[in-house]
């Protein structure tokens, strides 16, 4: 069926030449990447055929960026549109366009590329789109980008241009409307301890309220402490509450739409004039005002409600919404309402995209491309020269290029928009900035010719790079300019229109001069020093050129000052400049003051916010060089002293920002910077004054924002994100990010304000918060007394909450995320207690929630806060900032408007005596002996866990020495639990690399190395075991490590980490390998397919094998770094195989580890085999002769290692190898293994001697015939004795195989009988000498004492017992002998393992002889009774040369 396709174009351009129909007849035309609402599913992907005949697209895909293959029968007509979206049903309710989908994927806001595919999986085409210049850029979300012409290079950004709108140009948006907000102070309400006056008529305009009716503050009710009205004497007297708020439309007709934020518990029933618009959790029928049937037991959360078609129920004028709230039951524990009546911004702002149809931008003739536009150099020098080059092309020619450009002297800065003023910004901060005309006045810009013709600079003539030479400009100069291009019909100018960089810039700039201070220092070596340039320039260098005029009205040190009352005034970007940093300018940026409390607190630095225009968002860099992930939106600064009037010189929010990344808490990273503002002519004054008012501003903290680069750069989902306010409980004014899935409202907020609570369930605290990160987070707080919060709306600041989407609530889960901890380490306010602390701070039901808490605190304060690893971080950041943190004193100390708080080696010394030794400041309060440290373990002991928690393991290392990175043994002490016996749960391993000659001032800087990042974890290991063996991939030789271990019991509570067992690891040695690393099995002459060929390898030790640094030399050669297994665990093979597939097809074989192919091929006739490490040292090797045996040359068997412990030297021998058992070989498992072929027959009993029997029980429901099986008594010849055709075990029943009628009739092949000894069975099918199937397998001891050896009935295991009464032909139902029991026994090589289940109270001895006879049986262990009895192991070392031995378990009196 042919697909649909939309619209078709009629391409009559004349200017451009048609491509030929087998390239580049189809295009990506047309992307919407950003929709104006993230969380509308509309994106899509528009092709164009631009060719004149149909494409069928059946079987094309879209490989990259999106995933969508196109259906059968799918034909893009000629000039046709076919678009492809992310939900079809979505874009045609937006679009009114038919569309494909839906794709797998998102569209990348910041660009990525899309690659389109043709049948045969070539290229179709591809784009690689960006979001900013050279491709379109644009002031807010909702365009389309569209190819002005489909014939252009559509991976050019200038072949591009934003989607229009021109026939809804005239529209005007509207906006949100607000009636009643939630927390009102103006509802009106009546108890229902009896109906309203007059009937229904309380729900409509006119109704006239009594003195039942009182004023009250949502939310009204009671229960939970969350209700600002309360009702303390509702329950069990009433059950209802009627409400009513008036409110004002002016014109109804303009309100187009309505919207209920409802926050209601248990149920109620909504009015507006009269009209019932909604009910929620009530059922149908008037309700009394006694009435509780018929309504459900709701938790509140806030919900919301459309109210479609308000022009139908509004008034012009006074309205009046009326609600009935309707408790469950009479003694209900809780009951509340608010609400929340506002008209919803609109949706989808914008239909400019044009989805099936011709892209707006189309033209005939499409401008020039401009590109590549380049300052040479970047930062122009004064007095110097300088180019501007951009790469300009255009199918017809390029005209004429010019650049226009305009000087910005120093002191004498221009910006585009004027800021409001101080009145005007307090009366209405919502209003746009006023344009200055000054701007884009004529006469401000001058132009010039760009050319390429060779000369003036321009590189090379005929290049389409057009350049002009540049006049020289004084120091501090900002050049702003545009380029202008034409190809003599069209022209553009760059920037495009819409993009608010308005303009390209450079700034002139000689650098950052050394400061020398001229009145007063407080460096040691007094006015005769000048901080350096070197110095001047250790940190990175951010200078802002601004106006003076408002920068000071931005500071407003002397008036001007906004009121903390005026949230919207001090939010406003009022003020611009050009930011300039590592030589790159960010011209017309707005920037602010920021904080709250402490924004004008003193004289001294303030804390500042800079916001960055779209496309050209601030690539920031730490203050080692390095690049944060992504650019940042908006920069924050602190002014590096707290609201205690404690300095801290940016130290204690560097080192939290540090510690909460460091434990996976996503905190903002910071660094440290040198301020610049240019706001005058002169750069460093030389009068008396002149240290205080040239263009150094000192030194700030770089902070980065909450937005949704904060969530990319921490890699978190798409999620809600707050920046919480003081006074501020409307989500949406503090909301940082929209979750693309999330609710668009701010329910998830208002629902951890009003519910986050203790009275709330477990499973409810589970589904609405992130414990696991909460537990660090607030570990830290503890650990820095970052206190100044609480959970309540008093105190709403210095935190943000993220919603993580989550599957168990639409409203997600919240994550805490820190800000603004400058009043810490030392100086701080409040007690520490915020909504996830206080829900969990005591009671039975939230005990787990506690002890997960404190063994978060013992982690922390065993890996991270000790004084060898907190020490060096503080010394460390104190250390980058050093000499310039005199300088910045210098700078402000005596200064007007100045503050000085001490030198920063006091702080330092604070910081750690805060941390480990006991502090007290004026500004409290103190802490006591023993710092912060004494108060975490104080924490940790809490609830008893000093003396619960297990005992702290011990560990040592049992490897070879110097530590081989592939042999690294640690062992454990056992595990102890003061609680008790059998209380063990479960033990954790780790390794981290850490610093062994860390020094904080070395350069270049870094930071150490922190135990707490784990090189390698084991995770919990529920299993006790004393030893582990360190992955050798997670170590490097010559690198330091320590390893650890923990225990944790079964009431949930770890112990403290072992102390660590520090080493620097050396080289891999080959003795480990030699020891354990065997070639088990080689098939060197396959019998048909010569590419059969494999060789085996087996680990027989007790640990894991690296294989990354080996490889196989000789006739064949594998490098096992191509491998995708890096290590071989304890007793696994690996297979190495000419061509693995066919390995693949042998029994057993599918489930081989297999690598391969390798190069080269086995010699039938023998060769050397050689495993050796990747640099050349032999581990070792072996020769194998081809005409060792015939079985094994060219029919079929492999050649398979008799004794895999035997000595190296003796492989190459004949006598070390024999025939595999099965054609094919065994690659991947022993040969004498079987391969798990899922039969559901058993071998029930047996009787020995030439009388004996074999019984055979089918437990399933249809009979299986065995005629033509085999059976045998051992693994060396599975195909010993052929059963005869006809026989059949019947459904549910049994089948008597007698030996004197079957295997031990004298002389028939295969005879054998089953011995007294006892022995081992085997039934299997065999086809042409290959096991085909495993029908059954029995294991049985002696029958000296034993009638015979049967399966338990009901036994889960069908292990064999002996038997008082032989039962042939049927079920087993008689009792065991009670003197001789079951006993398992397990080899691996110098150790046996013997287990048994023990009865209670009962004793045994276990025996063991070499031969069977009756008086060669001794008595080898005796076990004591046991009160409960239960699963007994007995171990005990052998020799590996010791040959067949029996053990049995007696039963003592």
């Amino acid at each position: 069926m042919q697909q649909p396709v939309n619209n078709c174009l009629s391409c009559f351009s004349i200017l451009f030449a048609l491509a030929t129909l087998t390239e580049g007849s189809v295009v990506i035309n047309e992307i919407h990447f950003k929709p104006a609402d993230k969380t509308s599913p509309e994106e899509f992907v528009e092709i164009h055929n631009r060719m004149a005949v149909a494409v069928n697209l059946s079987g094309w895909n879209f490989s990259q960026g999106i995933d969508f293959t196109f259906p059968e029968g799918t034909l893009l007509e000629p000039g046709g549109f076919l678009v492809i979206a992310e939900d079809p049903k979505r874009l045609k309710s937006v679009f009114s366009t038919e569309a494909l989908g839906p794709y797998i994927g998102r569209l990348a806001n910041d660009g990525e590329r899309l690659v389109l595919r043709n049948k045969q999986g070539n290229v179709a085409d591809a784009v690689t789109y960006r979001s900013e210049f050279p491709w379109p850029v644009g002031s807010k979300d909702g365009n389309s980008i569209e190819l002005i012409h489909p014939d252009l290079d559509n991976d050019l950004g200038g072949s591009w241009r934003l989607s229009t709108d021109e026939e809804r140009q005239g529209e005007t948006p509207w906006k949100e409307t607000v009636f009643i907000d939630h927390n009102d102070r103006s509802w009106r309400y009546k108890k229902g301890t009896s109906p309203p006056t007059g009937g229904t008529a309380w729900r409509t305009i006119e109704f006239r309220e009594n003195s039942d009716w009182k004023t009250g503050r949502t939310s009204i009710g009671y229960g939970d402490n969350d209700d600002q009205t309360k009702l303390d004497d509702m329950r069990n007297k009433y059950s209802t509450v009627y409400l009513r708020h008036k409110f004002r439309v002016d014109d109804p007709a303009i309100v187009p739409a309505l919207r209920l934020k409802l926050y209601v518990d248990d149920g109620c029933i909504i009015w507006i004039n009269g009209h019932e618009l909604a009910r929620r959790h009530v059922g149908g029928g008037e309700m009394r005002h006694d009435s509780t049937t018929g309504v459900a037991d709701h938790e509140r959360e806030w919900e919301l409600i459309d109210l479609p078609d308000p022009g139908s129920f509004l008034k012009k004028g006074d309205n009046v919404i009326a609600i009935h709230v309707i408790n469950a039951t009479l003694g209900s524990s809780d009951l509340s309402i608010d609400a929340v009546l506002l008209v919803p911004p609109k949706t989808s702002a914008t239909d400019s995209p044009t989805p099936g149809s011709r892209n707006s931008v189309f033209a005939t003739n499409a401008p020039p491309q401009i590109r590549q536009v380049i300052t040479d150099p970047r930062q122009p020098t004064s007095g110097k020269q300088f180019l501007i080059t951009a790469k300009i092309t255009d199918p017809n020619g390029v005209e004429a290029v010019r650049v226009h450009y305009q000087l910005v002297p120093p002191g004498d800065y221009l910006p585009a928009y004027l800021p409001l003023s101080h009145s005007s910004l307090l009366s209405d901060a919502s209003q746009p900035l006023p344009i200055n005309p000054e701007f884009e006045k004529e006469e401000n810009w001058q132009t010039l010719p760009m050319l390429d013709d060779g000369m003036e600079g321009d590189a090379a003539s005929d290049d389409s790079v057009y350049s002009a030479r540049i006049p020289a400009q004084e120091n501090r100069t900002l050049f702003r300019y545009r380029i202008t291009a034409s190809d003599g019909m069209d022209s553009v100018q760059v920037p495009l229109q819409g993009d608010p960089s308005l303009n390209f810039a450079a700034f002139v700039y000689d650098g950052v001069p050394a400061y020398k201070p001229t009145r007063h220092t407080v460096h040691p070596k007094g006015l005769s020093h000048t901080y350096s340039t070197e110095v001047m320039r250790k940190l990175p260098v951010y200078m802002l050129v601004t106006r003076k005029s408002d920068f000071d009205q931005c500071n407003a040190y002397k008036s001007n000052q906004i009121p903390k009352s005026k949230t919207e005034a001090r939010s406003k970007f009022n003020w611009e400049g050009a930011f300039v940093y590592d030589g790159l300018v960010y011209d017309h940026i707005r920037y602010r003051l920021r904080q709250a409390n402490d924004r004008y607190s003193g004289g001294g630095k303030r804390s500042m916010r800079f916001r960055f225009n779209r496309g050209h968002y601030l690539q920031a860099k730490n203050n080692y060089g390095e690049e944060y992930p992504f650019k940042w939106r908006t920069l924050n600064t602190g002014k590096m002293f707290d609201n205690k009037r404690v300095g801290n010189f940016g130290l204690t929010e560097s080192v939290n920002s540090l510690l909460w990344n460091l434990l996976g808490v996503p905190a903002p990273h910071t660094h440290f910077f040198h301020f610049r503002a240019l706001t005058g002519p002169t750069e460093a004054p030389t009068n008396s004054n002149g240290q205080y008012t040239g263009d150094f501003w000192g030194m700030q903290l770089a902070m980065e924002d909450y937005d949704a680069q904060f969530l990319d750069t921490h890699q978190l989902k798409d999620g809600n994100l707050y920046k919480l306010k003081d006074g501020i409980f409307d989500g949406k004014r503090v909301k940082r990010n929209q979750g693309r899935t999330a609710v668009t409202d701010d329910r998830d907020f208002q629902n951890i304000r009003q519910q986050l609570r203790p009275a709330r369930s477990a499973d409810w605290l589970h589904a609405h918060v992130n414990w696991d990160l909460w537990y660090r987070y607030h570990t830290i707080c503890e650990a820095i007394r970052h206190y100044d919060y609480w959970p309540r709306d008093s105190h709403s600041k210095n935190r943000a909450w993220y919603f993580e989407p989550s599957m168990e609530t639409p409203l997600g889960r919240l994550t805490v995320l820190p800000w603004d901890a400058d009043a810490s380490w030392g100086p701080n306010w409040g007690q520490g207690i915020d909504y996830p602390k206080n829900a969990i701070s005591s009671g039975q039901a939230t005990a787990t929630f506690r002890q997960h808490y404190r063994n978060v605190i013992r982690e922390f304060r065993d890996l991270v806060w000790r004084e060898e690893i907190l020490h060096p971080v503080i010394d460390h950041m104190a250390g980058l900032i050093g000499e310039f943190s005199m300088a910045d004193r210098d700078r402000w100390r005596s200064a007007p408007n100045g503050r000085d708080l001490g030198p920063m080696k006091t702080k330092v010394r604070d910081m750690k005596n805060f941390a480990f030794r006991g502090w007290s400041g004026n500004s409290g309060p103190t802490v006591p002996s023993g710092g912060r440290a004494a108060h975490l373990d104080q924490l940790a002991r809490a609830e008893r866990d000093s003396t619960r928690i297990p005992s702290t393991p011990k560990i040592s290392y049992k490897g070879p020495e110097n530590y081989p990175a592939n042999a690294l043994l640690f062992e454990t002490s056992h595990f102890s639990d003061p609680q008790g016996d059998n209380t063990f749960a479960s033990m954790r391993w780790r390794i981290a690399e850490v610093d062994t000659d860390y020094n904080p001032t070395a350069q270049p800087a870094r930071l150490p190395l922190f135990e707490w990042r784990a090189a390698w974890d084991s995770g919990e290991l529920v299993t006790f075991s004393s030893e582990v063996h360190i992955p050798p991939a997670v170590v490097e030789p010559g690198k330091t490590y320590r390893v650890r271990a923990r225990f944790k019991d079964k009431t949930g509570r770890s112990s403290h980490w072992s102390l660590p067992a520090e080493f620097a690891t050396s080289a891999p040695s080959i003795q480990p390998l030699q020891n354990f690393l065997r070639i088990t099995e080689i098939m060197y002459h396959p019998a048909t397919n010569p590419d059969a060929e494999f060789i085996e390898l087996q680990n027989i030790g007790r640990s894991s094998i690296a294989l990354r640094d080996l490889r196989l030399t000789g006739g064949v050669r594998y490098d096992f770094t191509l491998a995708d297994i890096e290590q071989l665990e304890a007793g696994q093979r690996i297979v190495i195989a000419r061509n693995p597939e066919l390995i693949r097809s042998v029994p057993g074989g599918r489930d081989a580890i297999l690598v391969g192919p390798w190069d080269g091929k086995l010699s039938n006739s023998g060769e050397t085999i050689r495993l050796e490490t990747t640099w050349g040292e032999t581990v070792f090797s072996l020769e194998y002769n081809g005409n060792w045996h015939r079985q094994a040359a060219g029919r079929g068997l492999s050649l398979v290692l008799l004794n895999p412990t035997s000595a190296l030297s003796d492989w190459s021998s004949k006598d070390s190898w024999r025939p595999s058992l099965f054609t094919g070989g065994s690659p991947g498992r022993g040969d004498n293994e079987l391969a798990d072929l899922n039969s559901n027959l058993w071998i029930n009993e047996v009787m020995c001697g030439s009388d004996g029997w074999i019984e055979l029980f089918n437990p399933t429901g249809q009979a299986v015939n065995i005629g033509g099986w085999f059976l045998s008594d051992t693994t060396s010849n599975f195909a010993k004795f052929r059963l005869p055709s006809g026989l059949a075990i019947p459904p549910i029943g049994f089948l008597l195989l007698e030996a004197n009628q079957l295997y031990g009739r004298a002389g028939i092949p295969g005879r054998f009988e089953i011995p007294p000894t006892g022995g081992s069975l085997f039934l299997s099918q065999i086809d042409h000498g290959q096991l085909t199937g495993m029908g059954a397998i029995a294991l049985f001891g002696p029958f000296e004492a034993a009638a015979s050896w049967g399966i338990k009935p009901n036994a889960e295991n069908r292990v064999m017992m002996p038997l008082q009464t032989s039962t042939p032909g049927q079920s087993n139902t008689q009792r065991n002998v009670t003197d001789l029991l079951a006993i398992t026994v397990a080899r691996d090589f110098t150790q046996l393992e013997l287990r048994f289940h023990a009865q209670p109270n009962s004793a045994y001895a276990i025996e063991s002889c070499e031969r069977l006879r009756p008086d060669e049986w001794n008595t080898v262990h005796s076990v004591a009774p046991k009160p409960n009895g239960g699963q007994t192991v007995v171990r005990q070392l052998i020799e590996k040369t010791l040959p067949k031995r029996y053990f049995r378990l007696r039963k003592l009196p």
